[in-house]
Order: structure tokens, then C-alpha cells, then sequence
């Protein structure tokens, strides 16, 4: 190993590293062990910054070290102009006089080197956020920020206004408090996982902003129309779309992901659609939406009439009473005559929730997937669009779930022969069966 280049074994040292990250109190473990092996090896180690950065600090986890404060001062040293670092609160509550002491000199040396931030993950507690205020003006390379904050008592979080090279900011807590600014002059990404998130309407402030995510994105004020003119993807939750409210334009999506607000009381999906239909008229962006995912409602079927240009679709069916609305979106899929609805799809997902699977897994005579279903797969293969089809259905118990016919299975056999890609299993939380 001594014989060779120096550049070849920073390249061994990084791929041993991986992209772990470096827990400060684990001296069992790479860069460390790296270190003792020669003087060579110590040198090119102690040298090589990219073995000294993502950095983990718990300061709990380092009460036991004979110096943590200087362990951590050298690996930040050792970690050249660019810090990617997590902060975590204790696991257990701690609360003694050495913790909070070794916590305060730890922050306040992490603090020291915030001009080569480039990534922060934090855990915001009542006894770090009066520090953050330090933060503000130095923080120039900060592209990533990760916060979470489920303290009550933190009402402020300061230091944040004032980063230039922002990108990335992603919000963890229970709601909108505590409040703190946020550089947005550079924003791309922006994910809200908070109860009560920011309206939709403070997101259009963001200039930059390419995608948001929320699981809790309140709509627009009835008067309101809110652009957001650069945004590609989009997830959040059905509150969005299913309460009355104005009119949100996304003229360049690409991506539209929807889920259930398990936290919201008395709204429930059934409308969501409606919403979602009339922000793709509104905003004519049916010509740019690739991907689609979202739970099936009653009026899903409005969607698919305008989404011509979707190839990837997810479908989460709950109950068999929507059966009617998945035969109607198969029937129209390979309907040559009138509407021809979703016609460069390639690739499908359902996942269907219920006791007793009556569309895919039903009791008729000749099998267990329905004909809609089956003619669809087939029709669409004929016309070389669908590449990929996989249905996972989760039930009380797979055990009576009914084999697949053999005349079924000879025709998925020779679909796939055809080049479909199709996948077809059951779930009932402990068992796992593979149809096919």
C-alpha cells in the first residue's frame, strides 16, 4: 500500500468513508483508524478535508470524552472550507450541570466556523435558538438547511435572513411557531413539515422556488390568485385542493404528488380532485405534467380527461367503492372512438386498501383480475405506450386471497414476453405473496 500514489489512496480513504456521517465521539472508525496505520497514512489523512466533513455532534453522546471540545475544534480544522454538520438534541432528557456546559462550548465552536457552513441540520431546542442570533451576516456558503423544533418554549429563531447561497430549506415542527426569517432571494427547494404550514400565498414570495413539499399547505384566500410561476414539483396534501379558496396557477409542473391531511378534521378527499382539475385548467400546465400521484376520489376521472401528457401515474385506492371509477379509467384508457384519456402513459401503480379486494382480486369463475383491467394491459401493450404495471393490494389476510387463473397468467405471460414489465402482490402487514 506504501507504494501508491497519494491520489489513488485519498480515493480508497473516501470510498471507505462512504457517506457516513462522522459520529466525533466513534474513534473506532474511518478517518480515525486511517490515522494509525503509518505516518503516511496519518499525513495524507489529517490533510484530506473530505474525510473531515458531515460531521454528527450529540453533545449527550460526548460526555464521556476526555475533551470533546477540542476533538471537535480539530476535525473542524481538519475539514477545510466546506462544513456539512448535524446538531441533535439528547434521546433521554439530560439535564445536569456538565451536559448544558459541554453543549454550550460545542455550539459555540460550531458557531466559530459558520462561514464555512455549506450544509446545517439542526435541533432546535429553548437553550440553543438565543445562540443562532450570532449567525446572522456569517453564514455565506449555507446552500442546505435542515431545522426541527418541537420545543414550546422557542418562540424565535433569528440568524437565518441574511444567507445569500441558500437553496434548500426544510422545516420540521408541530406549527407555525416558533417564527424566524428565512433568506428565500435563491430558494429552490422548500419542504414544510409542519402541522400548520405557510400559506400558499407567502410561497409565492419565494422567487427561485422549484419545488415544495407540505403536509399541511392551507389554499389560497376566495379572492386571491396566487402564481407560482417556476415551480416543477409539487407534493402536499388534499387541504390544498378539497376546501373552497382561490385560484393557484403552476403554468411549468411537472410533478404533482397528493396525500391525506391526517391532521385536519372534517375535510376529507372527495373534492380534492375538483381542485386539483381546475388548477391544471387554470393553469394550462397539462402539457407539461409528466408524473402524478394521488388518491383516487370520485372525480378523479376529471383529472385524467386533462392530464395528456402524464407517462408516470400512482393511484392509492381505499374501498372497493371507487372500484366503479378505476373500471371507467381503464375503459377510457383504450377507448379509440371518443376519449382517449392518459395516452402517453407508460408507467402505472395502484395500491389498493381493502378487507375484501373485489377489482383485482375478485370470486368470478375464470379468475381474479378483472377484464377491464386485463383488456387494458393488453390493448395498451398493442400500441407500445405501457412499459411498466405493478398493483400491490393490501387486505386483512392474503391466505384468502384466490390464485390467479392459468388463462389470466398465460396472458400476463405473454405481455411480458412482449416486453411489459408488470408486477402483481399482496399485503396484509405480515405476509407478502407475489401473484405475479
Amino acid at each position: 500500500m506504501d507504494t501508491l500514489p497519494t491520489e489513488l489512496l485519498i480515493e480508497i480513504f473516501t470510498r471507505t468513508r462512504g457517506d457516513r456521517s462522522l459520529d466525533i465521539q466513534a474513534s473506532d472508525r474511518t478517518p480515525w483508524t486511517l490515522s494509525q496505520v503509518s505516518q503516511r497514512f496519518r499525513s495524507i489523512a489529517v490533510t484530506s478535508p473530505e474525510l473531515w466533513t458531515n460531521i454528527h455532534v450529540n453533545p449527550s453522546l460526548c460526555m464521556r470524552l476526555r475533551d470533546p471540545t477540542m476533538l471537535l475544534s480539530t476535525i473542524l480544522l481538519r475539514s477545510g472550507s466546506h462544513i456539512r454538520f448535524s446538531w441533535r438534541k439528547p434521546s433521554k432528557h439530560v439535564d445536569t450541570e456538565y451536559y448544558h456546559a459541554i453543549s454550550h462550548c460545542m455550539l459555540a465552536i460550531l458557531l466559530e466556523f459558520s462561514p464555512k457552513w455549506v450544509s446545517a441540520d439542526l435541533d432546535i431546542t429553548s437553550d440553543v435558538a438565543p445562540h443562532l442570533r450570532a449567525l446572522q451576516g456569517r453564514i455565506p456558503l449555507l446552500r442546505q438547511l435542515s431545522i426541527s423544533c418541537y420545543d414550546s418554549g422557542v418562540r424565535v429563531i433569528s440568524g437565518f435572513s441574511d444567507a445569500p447561497a441558500l437553496e434548500e430549506v426544510t422545516i420540521r415542527g408541530m406549527d407555525q411557531r416558533p417564527h424566524f426569517a428565512l433568506s428565500t432571494s435563491k430558494l429552490r427547494v422548500f419542504r414544510d413539515g409542519r402541522i400548520s404550514g405557510l400559506l400558499v400565498s407567502e410561497i409565492a414570495k419565494m422567487p427561485a422556488l422549484e419545488v415544495v413539499e407540505s403536509i399541511s399547505l392551507p389554499p389560497a384566500k376566495s379572492d386571491e390568485v396566487v402564481t407560482l410561476d417556476k415551480v416543477r414539483r409539487m407534493a402536499v396534501t388534499d387541504s390544498l385542493f378539497s376546501r373552497p379558496g382561490g385560484t393557484v396557477v403552476v403554468p411549468n409542473l411537472e410533478e404533482l404528488g397528493m396525500t391525506i391531511n391526517c391532521f385536519s378534521t372534517g375535510v376529507g378527499s372527495c373534492h380534492a380532485s375538483v381542485g386539483i382539475a381546475k388548477m391544471i385548467e387554470v393553469s394550462g400546465c397539462r402539457r407539461t405534467l409528466r408524473r402524478l400521484s394521488l388518491f383516487l376520489d370520485e372525480r378523479s376521472n376529471d383529472i385524467f380527461r386533462l392530464a395528456s401528457s402524464v407517462d408516470e401515474l400512482g393511484l392509492r385506492v381505499a374501498g372497493r367503492e371507487l372500484n366503479g371509477v378505476l373500471t371507467e379509467l381503464f375503459t377510457q384508457m383504450v377507448d379509440t372512438k371518443g376519449e382517449h384519456w392518459l395516452p402517453r402513459l407508460s408507467s402505472l401503480a395502484v395500491t389498493q386498501c381493502d378487507d375484501e379486494p373485489s377489482l383485482f382480486f375478485d370470486e368470478r369463475e375464470d379468475g381474479v383480475l378483472s377484464e377491464a383491467f386485463m383488456g387494458m394491459l393488453t390493448e395498451r401493450r398493442l400500441q407500445a405506450t405501457l412499459e411498466k404495471v405493478a398493483v400491490d393490494v393490501w387486505t386483512t389476510s392474503v391466505s384468502k386471497m384466490r390464485r390467479m387463473s392459468d388463462a389470466q397468467r398465460g396472458r400476463l405471460v405473454q405481455l411480458r414476453k412482449g416486453g411489459l414489465v408488470v408486477s402483481i402482490t399482496g399485503n396484509d402487514f405480515s405476509t407478502c405473496r407475489t401473484f405475479f
